[in-house]
């Protein structure tokens, strides 16, 4: 029963403090969810595939340099233009990452084996100083 006891408070320990897996691994709806702070180097070093799902009035607003916009009413209409990516990281970003975690379900769903939620969305982008493209 003692070994027991400490099994339960070491779990409850670990559970506490936050022991978990890296962020870029924690998955929603079996979705990987990228930190904001994760995708950037990325834009750094390679052109990785992102998507824009906001509507038009947010993108031009302000967007990501290099992305692709695709709204989400649009998305399901628009999968040829995606095609070939099917086994390639897809990250979609929206304001905060609702949206884009639909987008993603969608992708999945639709025979996309990396779909991506980039956390936070652009809001998250913006308040980490990155980067964007204003008119």
């Amino acid at each position: 029963m003692k070994k027991f006891g400490s099994f339960v408070l070491s779990t409850l320990f670990f559970c506490w403090v936050g022991w978990a897996p890296a962020q870029a691994d924690a998955t929603k709806e079996g979705i990987v969810q990228v930190p904001v702070a994760q995708l950037y180097p990325k834009t750094q070093t390679t052109k990785p595939l992102i998507i824009d799902v906001r509507t038009k009035p947010e993108y031009e607003k302000a967007h990501i340099p290099n992305v692709r916009w695709i709204p989400l009413s649009d998305l399901e209409a628009r999968l040829s233009e995606l095609r070939g990516n099917e086994k390639q990281p897809i990250y979609i970003v929206c304001a905060s990452g609702r949206r884009s975690q639909r987008a993603a379900v969608l992708l999945k769903e639709k025979g996309f084996t990396q779909p991506m939620n980039v956390a936070g969305g652009t809001i998250a982008w913006i308040a980490a100083g990155y980067p964007v493209v204003k008119p």
